[in-house]
This record gives C-alpha cells, structure tokens and sequence, in this order.
C-alpha cells in the first residue's frame, strides 16, 4: 500500500514544485502581482529581489533537492518509510517558497490548505503535526524576523498573525480527526471481516465433520452387509 501511496505523492511533489516555480517567475520577473501591493503597503517584487533575492532561490531550492532526494530513495526501495516524511517536507517548503516568492500575497496562503489536503492521503496524524508545526514557525520567524518573505510588508499585525494560526490549528485538527475516525471505522470493518471469514470456517469445518461422521457410518454400514453378505 505504502507504495502505491508513495508514487502518487511523488507526482504530488512534483507538480506543487513546477506550481511554485511558475510563481516565481510570474512574480518576480514578469511582475504579475504589483499592481496590488501598493495599495496595500506592500514590497514591490523589485523591492523583494533586491533585499532578498539569494533568499527567495533557496527556499526554492531546498524543496527542489529534497524532491531530488526523495526520488532517488524511491527509485531503490519504493516503501521507504522515510519517503512521506520527505513529501511533507517538499510540500511544505513549497508552499513556503510560492509565499515567499508572490511577495507574501494573502492568496497564496491558501496554498497551506493544498498542502493539508495532499498529506492527508497517506493517513498518519505525525505528517500532519510536522507540516502544522513548520507553518507555525514559518509563520512566527516572518511575524519577528523577517515579515517581507511572510506577509509581504516591513510590519504585520499580531491580530491577523493570530487569525492565520487559529485557521491553520483548526484545519490540521479538524484534518487529524478524519485520519483518526478512518482508521477506526477501518479497524472494525477489518475486525467483523476477520469475524465474518472465521465464522464462514468454522461453519464449513462444522459440515465437513459431519460430512465426516456420516461417511464412517456409511462405510461400517457397508462393512456389516459386506459381511452379511459373505
């Protein structure tokens, strides 16, 4: 099963990669979404390029290599178990740099929930506090350090700051639940169909006993008028 899971999500991987690459290039050399940053006090992508411009092709690259990675371990042993830990991260860190490299444009932020309905498919409630647990530092660093890369702005507020978190905790809970309520409700459908098969067994051991018996009454029946018959 891991394995099917793991080969689907590289295709996952790879597209959120070329989405992020797309946005890079839309933003920052074509210039796509200038026209609503300063209405909003925001950086221009020059203004990014110039201040943060090694930056903005790290968080590129570092899910680029992990990708890399990812599918090098995949192409030696396809049920790695570090390999969803790997996709987390590449979703991850591409959600973060399509952020970084829109210029922190509020709408590209919803590129998180992408990311929290992609992990969702390998079912393990660990993946989910990983990625919940680097948006939040994501998040918290842009708010103190550096906002520009974050939110797009030398400053940003704690109110808005505390809303992206809520929604992000509600949405990673609210996502952990359903993992959880699934695989119950798999766990006892596998329990009555171990329930159901051992019954059909015991069922059948039952009639092939009988069968049993009446087959050795049969024979000693046909042993006495064999006998009578001698």
């Amino acid at each position: 099963m891991l394995k099917q899971k793991n080969k689907l999500m590289n295709s996952v991987s790879l597209a959120v990669m070329v989405i992020a690459g797309i946005v890079h290039l839309l933003a920052r050399k074509f210039h796509l979404f200038d026209h609503t940053m300063h209405a909003h006090g925001m950086l221009t992508s020059s203004e990014m390029e110039s201040q943060f411009g090694p930056t903005l092709y790290m968080l590129l690259a570092l899910p680029i290599v992990l990708l890399a990675i990812t599918l090098a371990i995949y192409a030696r042993r396809s049920d790695h178990p570090m390999i969803p830990y790997l996709h987390t991260l590449i979703l991850t860190l591409g959600s973060v740099s399509m952020i970084a490299g829109a210029g922190g444009h509020v709408e590209f932020h919803f590129s998180i929930f992408m990311v929290v309905a992609a992990l969702s498919y390998y079912k393990d409630i660990r993946l989910i506090i990983l990625m919940t647990a680097i948006f939040a530092i994501h998040h918290l660093l842009g708010y103190l350090v550096i906002p520009e890369l974050v939110f797009g702005t030398t400053s940003y507020s704690l109110t808005m700051l505390l809303i992206h978190a809520l929604f992000l905790i509600f949405t990673s809970a609210a996502t952990s639940w359903q993992i959880l309520s699934t695989l119950k409700i798999e766990t006892l459908l596998k329990e009555e169909q171990h329930q159901q098969r051992a019954a059909i067994i015991e069922e059948i051991t039952s009639k092939l006993s009988q069968t049993s018996l009446q087959l050795n009454d049969t024979a000693l029946q046909l042993s006495r008028q064999s006998g009578h018959s001698t």
